[in-house]
């Protein structure tokens, strides 16, 4: 029983097992395609994969790649329907042996395959090949020099059979095939299918390329020289990748959902049967010859165009209807649009050879251009930049592109005359260089013009005649809603847009970088020869970045009317946003309210009494929310409701070499707004007398109503200013008596050192008159005592001294008495100028009140009047000095006297 119980667990067991490993091959077998794909997403070092050989024939469950262009000696097949395979082609080139027989395929496939490519479009793995004229078919040739085509990754070439599929064949109802990347190309069939046939089974394509396969039989081409869908179990679903060339079917089922058919091959027909989806960009038509055709229909808004040649030209006139360019084409003539007419670049260039412009609208016509790849960063035309800007096309990659279609290299591109109209909704026109004032890029005279969208970008007017780089109005209108006017060039006047006479309207897009003389983003001026108004309506939009050699970077308004209203924004242009002639009347006129994002640049408009008028009528914000002044130092202030720009100037106070604080003083042309005063008021026990522009100055230069532009360098540049002031309770009379007496001590002192100058000599005289008496003495005792020859050489030297002393005394009495005229000479010079001292005091006195009781404009005679007290005091001081100098050199004299009297 135990070992019952035990033999039923062990079954049990056995059978879980079993069950297990059955669901798992089941999962393994429902997930192998998706894992196979899994690993080419996932294969950079292809480790764990087989390498493919020439002598590979047969493929079983797993990943293969190829690390060289490899030459197959027979056919690569997949033979079963269980196996699930991945072959990378990895930028290399698998060629089949193509023997022309009905085993000629390069690939045959009965099971499930997935071919990628990890090195699509790698310009390092090119394959070089040349087009057969008849077929169509490629050929690679192993040396590049011999011919300028060539595909970049991996490519599947060399099938040449008798049978069907060329390049691949496949069959079997449960048979898959996936195309990730890759290009199957060069492949020949003399039945069906030169790059695929598919008898049964599933061709996904999602990537990759078939194109340059033939399939010709009897020299009749097959209408299956791409892909050819044979039995109703077979079926072909395209979701991406290009197709070149034509499908065929007979009883499967076609589904085309996305991916692009070369234009070259013109149409892909679908022959024999009906069973055929696509996506809406694509038309079933049936052809001339009774088959099905798939075209692919160029279409905006589901309104099919027509393929543009110089065919659809009648003369140099464009018929009406709808064109689009399938390839870069070369103008050597106008095209001239005299009605209704849309044209799609494409993607494509759309150039000039010689000619003064691209377009002609005249007799009524009208002309959109449009661009239906605009945004597709794969269509790239490249570009260098020449003189002032210019757009210079290359062929030569840099790193300059535009990205979508363009019309260029023409001395203008579209002329829109009189009763006509063009509208601009995408594309690009640039690259147009104007040589004279008389072409320009885009010019509208007496019509009508509109942006949507697009761009008119690097035109350049090179002669200083040329107005409007970008557009040139004429008693036009301009409505501006979207696009881009940038990086054009006039050697006048408006480098974005010019208008005479005429109506701009802007309400979005964006005119930027462009650069003239005056006006570089626009230029608005009213003609005196005709009646048109000139209005600059801007509502919305962006004038930025722009460039004027002398004035209204953003915008420049010679004559006419600017309204404003909504969301423009007009900043960050060089020599001033917005600007009016000053010769002009012109301002900006408020016409609706200002919305959060609108911001615009003032500059200079010195002739207008209000620069932006009715602001208070539509807004109730700080005027400065929304503009701004462009010069430094200028400010916008709000007047009675309208707006001015007046300059500022911030101006720091000191007293006493302490700052008192700043001030902003605001000027509107000449006229001083407002201005710190402190005339007449007390300071620190101090009287303020006006301010002076250097510290320590006694000397007002500014005080009451006066205008303080001298004393300012520029607008907005910081001024210092000190105050002139004088000790309470003093005046100047005050000041200048206390001048006087300490003149007047001066002298007294001077004085005293004369009278104690003649003591001294007096002091000298009686000491030798005490020795003389002596001598005398001497001799009447000598005398005395009988010494009678001594006593006669004594009185013999007695008499002589006598004689000598009476000459020195005399002299000295001489010197004493020039000394005492001088001494008069002294003190009446200075009595004398005490005199005129006080006499200049008393007239100062007068002029000062005098002075104080005139306005502000005497204080230039007060200033002179303390002039000529200075000189006089200079004088006074020159006259004291030449007197000390007089009463010095005579007191030498005298002591030089004495001395050599002594002596004697």
């Amino acid at each position: 029983m135990n070992f019952m119980r035990k033999e039923r667990k062990m079954l049990f067991v056995m059978f879980a097992v079993l069950c297990v490993l059955a669901l798992s091959l089941g999962m393994a077998l429902v997930c192998a395609p998706a894992r196979a794909l899994a690993a080419e997403d996932d294969h950079a070092d292809h480790t764990g994969w087989t390498e493919i050989t020439s002598s590979t024939d047969t493929l079983r469950s797993g990943n293969y790649y190829l690390s060289s262009d490899v030459e197959l000696s027979g056919i690569l097949q997949i033979t079963s329907s269980s196996v699930v395979a991945t072959l990378c082609l990895n930028g290399h080139k698998l060629t089949g042996s193509g023997d022309g027989t009905s085993n000629g395929s390069v690939i045959k496939n009965y099971g499930n395959l997935t071919i990628c490519d990890c090195q699509s479009g790698n310009d390092a793995n090119k394959h070089y090949y040349t087009v057969d004229e008849t077929t169509g078919q490629y050929k690679f040739v192993t040396d590049g020099s011999t011919t300028e085509n060539y595909i970049a990754g991996g490519v599947i070439t060399g099938g040449n059979t008798t049978s069907n599929g060329g390049g691949i064949y496949m069959s079997g109802n449960t048979a898959e095939l996936v195309l990730q990347g890759g290009t199957i190309a060069g492949n020949y069939t003399k039945y069906c299918g030169g790059g695929v046939h598919v008898e049964a089974g599933k061709f996904t394509m999602n990537g990759g390329a078939i194109k340059g396969n033939s399939a010709l039989n009897n020299e009749e081409k097959n209408p299956s020289d791409a892909v050819y869908v044979c039995y109703s179990n077979a079926s072909f679903t395209m979701n991406g990748g290009e197709v070149a060339g034509s499908i065929g079917r007979e009883q499967g089922k076609i589904s085309i959902n996305g991916g692009s058919f070369d234009l070259e091959a013109k149409e892909s027909l679908v022959a024999m049967g009906d069973k055929v989806t696509f996506a809406p960009d694509m038309e079933f038509v049936q052809g001339a010859d009774g088959n099905y055709m798939l075209a692919i229909v160029h279409k905006h808004d589901d309104v099919s165009f027509t393929e543009f040649t110089t065919s659809s030209l009648n003369g140099d006139a464009l018929p009406a209807g709808n064109y689009y360019l399938t390839e870069d084409k070369q103008q050597t003539r106008a095209i001239h649009i005299k009605e209704e007419v849309i044209f799609c670049l494409n993607g494509k260039r759309l150039y000039g050879e010689g000619i003064s412009q691209m377009f002609i609208v005249e007799d009524g016509g009208s002309l959109t251009i449009c661009d239906c790849q605009s945004e597709n960063d794969e269509v790239r035309h490249y570009y260098t930049l020449g003189e002032n800007g210019l757009y210079e096309f290359t062929d030569t990659q840099t790193e300059n592109y535009i990205v979508g279609g363009v019309i260029s290299d023409a001395n203008g591109a579209i002329l829109v005359n009189e009763g006509c109209s063009f509208t601009l909704q995408g594309g690009i026109i640039a690259g147009n260089k104007m040589s004279s004032g008389a072409s320009e890029c885009v010019k509208a005279s007496q019509a009508t013009l509109r942006i949507e969208g697009g761009a008119i970008v690097g035109n350049v007017g090179a002669s200083s005649s040329c107005n409007g780089g970008g557009v040139y109005l004429d008693r036009s209108v301009l409505t501006m809603t979207g696009g881009r006017i940038a990086e054009n060039y006039a050697g006048q006047w408006g480098g974005g847009v010019y208008a005479s006479a005429s109506t701009f309207t802007m309400s979005g897009g964006s005119i930027e970088d462009n650069s003239a003389k005056l006006g570089g983003g626009v230029y608005m001026a009213k003609n005196v020869n005709y009646t048109n108004e000139t209005v600059f309506e801007m509502t919305g939009g962006t004038i930025e970045g722009n460039s004027a050699t002398e004035a209204g970077g953003g915008v420049y308004l010679y004559s006419g009317t600017m309204n404003i209203g909504g969301t423009p924004v007009i900043r960050d242009n060089a020599v001033n946003d917005a600007v009016n002639d000053t010769d002009g009347k012109i301002g900006i006129t408020m016409t609706e309210k200002l919305l959060e994002g609108a911001q615009i640049g003032l500059g200079a408009f010195d002739a207008v009494e209000n620069v932006v008028t009715g602001y208070a009528d539509f807004n109730s914000e700080d005027p400065n929310e929304f503009f701004f002044a462009n010069t430094l130092g200028d400010s916008v202030v709000l007047e009675e409701g309208n707006l001015i720009v007046v300059q500022t100037y911030v101006i720091h106070y000191y007293l006493n070499g302490t700052l008192l604080g700043a001030q902003t003083a605001l000027y509107e042309g000449d006229t001083l707004m407002t201005f710190e005063e402190l005339n007449g008021t007390v300071v620190e026990g101090s009287k303020f007398y006006g301010w002076a522009t250097a510290a320590g100055s006694q000397s007002a230069s500014y005080s009451d109503g006066q205008d303080l532009t001298a004393a300012l360098a520029a607008p907005g540049e910081e001024v210092d200013l000190y105050a002139v002031i004088a000790e309470q309770g003093s005046s100047f009379e005050e000041q200048l008596d206390e001048a006087v007496k300490t003149l007047n001590a001066a002298i007294e002192a001077l004085k005293s050192s004369v009278a104690s100058s003649d003591a001294a000599l007096q002091s000298s005289i009686s000491s030798l008159r005490s020795r003389l008496d002596q001598a005398v003495l001497q001799l009447e005792k000598s005398i005395a005592d009988g010494d009678k020859a001594n006593a006669d050489a004594l009185l013999a030297a007695k008499d002589e001294l006598q004689k000598a002393f009476e000459a020195a005394d005399a002299v000295l009495e001489g010197k004493i008495g020039e000394l005492g005229e001088a001494d008069k000479a002294l003190q009446a010079a200075i009595d004398a100028i005490d005199a005129a001292y006080k006499a200049a005091d008393e007239a100062l006195a007068g002029a000062i009140e005098e002075l104080r009781a005139e306005n502000a404009a005497q204080n230039d005679t007060i200033a002179r009047q303390e002039k000529e007290l200075n000189s006089l005091s200079i004088v006074l001081w020159v006259t004291l000095a030449v007197a000390v100098v007089a009463l010095g050199v005579g007191a030498a004299g005298l002591v030089f006297g004495l001395k050599a009297k002594k002596k004697d």
